[in-house]
């Protein structure tokens, strides 16, 4: 008989089995469920690598492509980093995820269009960068901010002033653009529709060039954070053009994005018929709005000035607290703000960057251009010199039409101009070489009694900084009359043989009559007494070259003969002409050659001489009538270069409204270095570009301005009147173009001015103005802000 306890032990058995069946089927599929999730942690982090991936390469390509800082000085929307979103060009506010044409597009050589910009370690990473001066800053200090704000969509009038009083509350500033939420009245749906036209960095125009931003807001910038204009969407660009305004804003925006698709502001590329005659992107922006305002979309010349001056920070007016400037630039300031997706087998991770990855040293002032800080040739910094100095001189006196002759602050200009407003002659690059001059009612004016007073361009032990091979020149010159003479009259000399003689013409009546003690009547009422010569009381205009003599000298003068009985205020002195021949004629002379032309006698003149190559031309304009010209040409050929004189023949003549342009002139900078310590900071150079104004009678063929740095030159010997700049490829025009350089921590530029550039003909009256010049350079790159999600 079997035990009832054999049947319970394999039940038992049984159980424990199945027990042990189903904690090992559990252990199984909690194994696998582990393996999954690690397998999905794993996929998660790769994608979070490949995102970051995706960050890496976007800041190598902004730094090293081929529009990167290192090669471009601008940021365009037809450049490789500008967004997309998709085909049907809704732009910024297209998610990432939704993106068909992602930053960086076709990164690898795929298709345009495949929703990707590269694959990556298995994986695949889409970018969307934007760089920040597209955006609006919301920390900002523009007092036009909260205008800019209402214009917005979704924003609007409502919420505009609650992100301000936030941003108050806050402590003057958001410490991330996520902080608006706090607004009452912007929530997910208004941020998410908000978010890509704010930024909290930006470009702003402070004048510090340092790492640290330890010199803070320099006088004469604004302080004020730049829109790209090449970049910004139309909301944004409409939100900055509205305030300024009256009407328009919206087609201009639209004119803007069309133009700027195929034809960015870059300085490089005209628009035939609509814009043309520039070499620098500002200057390229200022034809283009011109245009729009002979169209009708800029709707008045004030609108049209307001832009220009919100473009241009040398119009900026430290007395107008309140006045906006600089909203307009035309690249990123080195801000981008750049999202990545990585993806690797179905796992994603979205990571967002803020970047800075270069700087700039921005010179926009007079103060950072002065001679104190570089080394300056035949231009001046003097803020009184007009553009369009070939309108500046109607017949015989200045112009100050500001339609005509338009002063440009706080630049360069080639050539020299001086209407002696500076009361305290302070200011004068004119040596004293003989006589005495006070200013009065701004006009140079000679005192004393030396009759030949001299001065010359070149002030104190640095002359050469003048000496000039072809020019023009333009003086006006008030000889002297009425009681500035001796005895009121011309210095006389008595020639021998004239001492006694008979005088032709009896005096007028009634009195004053002929001084008793040196004229009689003889018995057939004939007069006798000296006869006095007086051929040139005048000023003169002098080119000469250093050190020779007068053969080597070119000059102009208008004679003025004193003849017959001449009133000396108590009595009467006879004069004769000492070359009657020449009498009341304008003389051009070098040397025994010389040309003459009959002209009028004023006492008050303008006098024009221009010199090319082996030829001279000079003009005389009259107060009335005029002018009167005349040439000269010598085989020889005139003086390699010399120098201006102003002076006066036996005579002391006043002078004002001296303007001269030469061929060339040269600026040298003073030596930047933006590094705060040699050991910690590296600096790696990028690109150096300008801004130049020309006058609209200028000629982008002959009107030239180069710039180079010193890297590879010598640029502590100024060059001469005639030299060319170096052929060289690190030599550009203003548009602006690479520096090489290594990273020497230390960089020197020279920039070259030309009127009428290789062109003999030229007039000498179309000088281009140097407004700034902006220099980039990377120090390491900073990530200011982060979010990963």
């Amino acid at each position: 008989m079997k035990s009832k306890n054999g049947g319970i032990a394999l039940i038992l058995a049984v159980g424990i089995l199945a027990i042990l069946a189903m904690v090992a089927v559990g252990f199984s599929v909690f194994a696998r469920l582990e393996l999954k999730a690690t397998e999905n942690y794993t996929n998660q982090i790769k994608a979070e690598l490949i995102a970051e991936a995706g960050i890496a390469r976007a800041i190598q390509e902004l730094k090293y492509g081929t529009e990167g800082p290192t090669q471009d000085p601008y940021d365009t929307a037809d450049e490789s980093f500008f967004y997309q979103g998709n085909a049907s060009g809704e732009g910024v506010t297209v998610d990432l995820k939704d993106a068909t044409h992602p930053s960086f597009d076709n990164l690898d050589g795929d298709s345009i269009g495949n929703s990707r910009t590269s694959e990556f370690g298995g994986g695949e990473f889409k970018l969307k960068v934007i760089d920040c001066a597209s955006q609006i800053n919301i920390n900002d200090s523009n007092p036009n901010l909260s205008n800019m704000l209402e214009k917005l969509p979704g924003i609007g009038s409502a919420l505009a002033p609650g992100i301000l009083a936030k941003r108050t509350e806050l402590g003057g500033e958001f410490s991330s653009k996520e902080e608006i939420k706090l607004v009452t009245g912007i929530g997910e749906g208004t941020y998410g529709a908000i978010k890509d036209y704010l930024s909290l960095y930006g470009d702003a125009d402070t004048g510090d060039y340092t790492l640290a931003g330890s010199l803070g807001l320099q006088p004469g910038h604004s302080n004020i954070c730049f829109i790209n204009v090449n970049t910004a969407p139309k909301e944004v660009l409409i939100a900055v053009l509205a305030p300024i305004m009256t009407s328009g804003s919206s087609t201009l925006a639209d004119d803007i994005i069309s133009r700027r698709i195929t034809n960015p502001f870059d300085g490089l590329d005209p628009q035939a018929g609509v814009v043309d005659n520039f070499l620098c992107a500002r200057s390229e922006w200022q034809r283009f709005l011109e245009y729009k305002r002979t169209q009708g979309v800029i709707t008045s010349d004030a609108d049209l000035q307001d832009i220009l001056k919100y473009t241009n920070p040398n119009r900026y007016d430290p007395a107008a607290t309140n006045t906006p400037t600089t909203y307009f630039s035309f690249d990123s300031g080195g801000y981008y703000e750049i999202e990545a997706i990585g993806e690797y087998k179905g796992a994603t991770k979205r990571i967002k960057k803020i970047v800075q990855i270069y700087r700039k040293i921005y010179q926009t002032t007079k103060a950072e251009f002065d001679v104190n800080n570089g080394k300056i040739a035949r231009i001046t910094t003097r803020d009184n010199v007009p553009t369009n100095l070939s309108m500046s001189y109607s017949g015989y006196a200045y112009d100050p039409d500001p339609a005509k002759a338009e002063p440009i602050a706080n630049s360069i200009k080639l050539g020299f101009w001086d209407d002696f407003s500076d009361a305290g002659y302070t200011d004068s690059v004119w040596q004293k070489v003989t006589g005495d001059y006070n200013i009065v009612s701004e006009k140079l004016v000679t005192i004393g009694f030396g009759y030949w007073p001299t001065i010359k361009l070149g002030k104190d032990a640095t002359p050469a900084l003048w000496r000039l091979a072809a020019f023009s020149a333009i003086v006006r010159i008030e000889d002297e009359f009425n009681n500035k003479g001796r005895l009121n009259l011309p210095y006389p000399s008595l020639p021998a043989g004239w001492g006694n003689v008979e005088i032709p013409t009896p005096p007028p009546s009634p009195p004053p009559s002929p001084e008793p003690g040196q004229y009689s009547v003889d018995m057939w009422g004939k007069w006798h007494g000296p006869m006095y010569q007086k051929s040139m009381n005048t000023g003169h205009f002098l080119f000469r070259r250093q050190g020779v003599t007068d053969t080597g000298s070119v000059y102009i003068s208008a004679l003025q003969t004193e003849q017959g009985w001449v009133n000396t205020g108590s009595f009467y002195q006879y004069f004769k002409p000492e070359m009657a021949t020449l009498s009341n004629k304008l003389i051009l002379a070098r040397g025994e050659d010389n040309n003459s032309a009959d002209c009028t006698y004023r006492p008050n003149k303008t006098f024009h001489l221009k010199v090319v190559d082996s030829s001279a031309t000079s003009k005389v304009y009259w107060a009335t009538g005029g002018p009167v010209s005349v040439s000269c040409t010598w085989t020889s050929g005139l003086p390699d270069e010399g120098y201006l004189a102003l002076y006066g023949s036996d005579n002391r003549p006043d002078m004002d409204d001296v303007r001269v342009i030469p061929t060339q002139g040269v600026y040298t900078s003073k030596t930047f270095d933006p590094t705060e310590s040699a050991a910690v900071d590296t600096i790696e150079w990028g690109t150096i570009s300008a801004s130049v104004s020309l006058p609209d009678n200028a000629q982008e063929s002959t009107e030239k301005v180069f710039i180079h740095t010193g890297f590879g030159f010598n640029l502590s010997t100024i060059p001469g009147p005639a030299d060319l700049p170096p052929v060289d490829p690190r030599v550009h025009s203003p548009s602006g173009g690479r520096i090489s350089s290594g990273t020497w921590p230390q960089i020197v530029y020279r920039a070259y001015l030309f009127s009428g550039y290789q062109d003999s003909s030229s007039n000498f009256d179309k000088a281009p103005v140097l407004e700034d010049v902006t220099i980039t350079y990377l120090p390491r790159t900073q990530i200011v802000y982060q979010n990963k999600n």
